[in-house]
């Protein structure tokens, strides 16, 4: 009888080393059957994530462990013989950090999929890692509570990942991103140990923030299993917005002002050109006339007044602006998240994660100080014209994180069209440094930036990052020929 590494690994057509061999014939005897798969569409499916990026080598096989007792065997086995293992949880990813790119396995979060237990005095919830983010305002909600933060992705990504990037959200302008709602997590090391980063209390200055060092890792540190999360009353009441402006100018002013102004939104968006909405007969005439829409909210006691203050700046900058009810708020916060309702997704597979997208080749995923949106944005634009490309742009307004956008014609990208866009990106990320900026504000670096992220650290901080994974991951299996 052929093993499991003889038999299924070269029907997907790939040879493993000698020693994927071994530990995936260890694994096979060590792990329940529907645990491991070799198949080829199966291989094919997690070789890749929303980016559609690929590694130099192809996966030889995957792991889909349902206990933290079966993550930290594979781990401790991999780590023996020195195998890859790259960490993966809805496969929403848009910089490539769960692209496999040396060979080895693939490390599925997605059994790992239980809320654990909910504390509504403590406001805390206890988690697995491939919960899917929007399940757990879900449970909050029954005891009057929410998760604060709100990425796109938030109906089909995991928590894990959006742990493992430190994702953002539409709520970053009140509460912070995905760091400031993690209380403490478990997490499984290179050698199969367990790691508990602390108590999930609020406050904790007993050693290093360990909790904050995995934060953002993208796997490369260790594998997240479990969180627990910290949770926020649900308003009492919320006041949502759109307010449209001639310019773009005008636009990020009024946003300015926002932020400068006693009251803090909870969200506050900016889209460039809504045409979606200029035929509307609603917002038809103030659409078709705006180059810039702010999508923002005010919540808790007194929502309705914060927001009639703030009308009256936005008013004060050019801006024709409507208060939306509960239908039209869900109507534009779809239109910021790219036309996809609330609870549709992009899903393939029953579900699990997006199909790449090619039309994203060109996204960026920068930030800078928020009173230097005008000059990035602006900046994004000539850069665009000067490549023969087309652009849009989104920004979370109150923290300066802009997705930008370069587009070329057509609906896929060929070799010319990716060297202009790449030299585009390139360009841009030079303005984001001049501006005092991050290449990547939530998406993380993943394979998609990792050429630049030594610029972006400079020599001493990708020394520091580097000691810390020697530390932790001595072997080098995890999430290997990334950034770090």
């Amino acid at each position: 009888m052929n093993t499991l590494a003889e038999h299924d690994t070269l029907t997907a057509g790939l040879a493993p080393s000698a020693s994927e061999a071994a530990l995936l014939d260890q694994l096979a005897a060590a792990l329940p059957p529907e645990a491991l798969s070799a198949r080829p569409e199966e291989l094919s499916f997690l070789a890749t994530d929303a980016t559609g990026l690929l590694g130099e080598r192809p996966p030889v096989a995957a792991v889909f462990p349902s206990t933290v007792e079966q993550v930290q065997t594979v781990l401790a086995l991999a780590n023996n013989l020195g195998v890859p293992v790259v960490a993966r949880g809805a496969g929403t990813g848009l910089a490539g950090g769960a692209v496999p790119k040396a060979g080895g396995i693939v490390l599925s979060l997605e059994r790992l999929d239980q809320i654990i237990d909910i504390s509504p005095q403590d406001h805390s919830i206890r988690v697995q890692a491939g919960v899917i983010t929007a399940q757990v305002s879900e449970a909050a909600a029954q005891f009057g509570l929410f998760y604060a933060p709100d990425p796109a992705s938030a109906d089909i990504s995991s928590v894990g990942g959006n742990i493992a990037t430190n994702a953002g959200g539409f709520h970053c302008a009140k509460y912070g991103v995905t760091r400031d709602s993690v209380l403490s997590l478990k997490v499984v090391l290179a050698d199969g140990a367990l790691l508990d980063t602390g108590p999930a209390t609020f406050k904790n200055s007993a050693g290093l923030s360990l909790t904050s060092l995995f934060i953002g890792s993208e796997g490369t540190l260790g594998v997240i299993v479990e969180a627990t999360l910290r949770l926020r009353p649900a308003p009492a009441e919320t006041a949502t917005f759109a307010a449209f402006f001639p310019s773009l100018r005008s636009g990020i002013a009024a946003a300015a002002a926002v932020v400068a102004s006693p009251v803090q939104p909870a969200v506050l968006e900016l889209l460039r050109r809504p045409e979606q909405l200029t035929a509307d007969a609603v917002y038809g005439a103030a659409a078709a006339a705006a180059e810039v829409l702010v999508l923002g909210q005010t919540d808790g006691v007194g929502a309705h007044a914060e927001a009639e203050t703030l009308y009256e700046l936005l008013r004060q900058a050019g801006g024709t602006v409507f208060a939306l009810d509960a239908a039209e708020s869900e109507r534009f916060f779809d239109l910021r998240r790219g036309g996809r309702r609330r609870g549709e997704g992009v899903k393939d597979r029953g579900g699990r994660g997006p199909r790449p997208d090619p039309s994203r080749f060109g996204d960026a995923d920068v930030a800078v100080p928020p009173s230097r949106l005008v000059e990035l944005i602006e900046a994004s634009s000539r850069i665009a014209a000067e490549h023969g490309l087309s652009y849009n742009a989104t920004a979370h307004a109150a923290d300066g994180n802009v997705h930008t956008f370069f587009f070329a014609d057509g609906q896929w990208v060929d070799a010319a069209a990716a060297t202009a866009l790449n030299q585009a990106r390139t360009e841009l990320y030079e303005v984001v440094w001049r501006l005092g900026g991050t290449i990547t504000g939530e998406h993380g670096i993943g394979l998609k930036l990792a050429a630049y992220a030594e610029q972006q650290l400079g020599s001493v901080a990708t020394r520091v990052n580097a000691g810390i994974k020697q530390v932790l991951d001595p072997v080098g299996i995890l999430n290997p020929g990334k950034w770090i």
